[in-house]
């Protein structure tokens, strides 16, 4: 009896080690908890979405029961945000920064959680980046249930964050020269709203198609991330 107990305690530690080294596990719905101070979060939110800036507004995050603390928060995304926003849903993509002394599994800082607003079955991305991460490298994706300020506001997926530590994972750094490294990154995330110049080429936006070596025929479609210019 008492093998049998220290086996079972022993494959008990083993699983809870495994499961905690993979946050982003396909099978895994998350408890995304935020409290804002003021219930006018989502005015203020949507301003800095409007403005076209990054500002976060701090907030206190519990995930999966434990609190951790102040973290920064915005809306995320384009169609995902101003299609779902026009149509008067209140579940709206969010984009929530950690603080550096409590990143999950000691690395991950953002959690990128998406409204699923076009995909009835929830899974479609979850799937699509596990199919793509066996040819290529590809962010994970889970799931989430999502609170705001003690209201539900339904079920989100959860995707890895495409940022340099994505990149040193799987040895995407760019050597510029000897012993200088430099990681850059150039999101596809057009505005709609934008047209390119007129004498650029026509494209179906964020294609990736060429557009010559005129940087603003770009530049309406993709975003520089940081590290990087045009």
């Amino acid at each position: 009896m008492t093998l049998r107990i220290f086996t079972i305690g022993c494959l008990s530690m083993i699983y809870s080690f495994i499961y905690a080294q993979n946050f982003y596990q396909t099978t895994t719905v998350h408890d995304v908890k935020l409290t804002f101070p003021s219930d006018d979060y989502d005015r203020i939110l949507d301003s800095a979405k409007r403005a076209g800036n990054d500002a976060r507004l701090t907030g206190t995050l519990v995930l999966d029961g434990k609190k951790i603390g102040s973290v920064g928060v915005r809306y995320k995304g384009n169609s995902s945000y101003f299609g779902t926003r026009k149509r008067g849903v209140r579940k709206l993509p969010l984009n929530i920064k950690l603080p550096k002394d409590a990143l999950i599994e000691g690395k991950y800082e953002t959690l990128k959680l998406s409204n699923v607003s076009r995909d009835a079955s929830f899974v479609r991305e979850a799937l699509s980046y596990e199919i793509i991460g066996m040819y290529m490298p590809a962010p994970r994706a889970c799931f989430a249930r999502v609170e705001v300020n003690g209201k539900p506001m339904g079920f989100y997926n959860l995707d890895e964050a495409i940022d340099e530590h994505f990149l040193k994972n799987h040895d995407l750094t760019v050597k510029k020269e000897a012993n200088n490294e430099r990681s850059f990154l150039i999101k596809c995330d057009p505005d709609f709203n934008t047209q390119a110049a007129p004498n650029c080429p026509k494209t179906d936006y964020a294609s990736l198609m060429y557009l010559g070596e005129d940087s603003t025929c770009y530049a309406p479609f993709y975003e520089m991330g940081k590290g990087g210019d045009w």
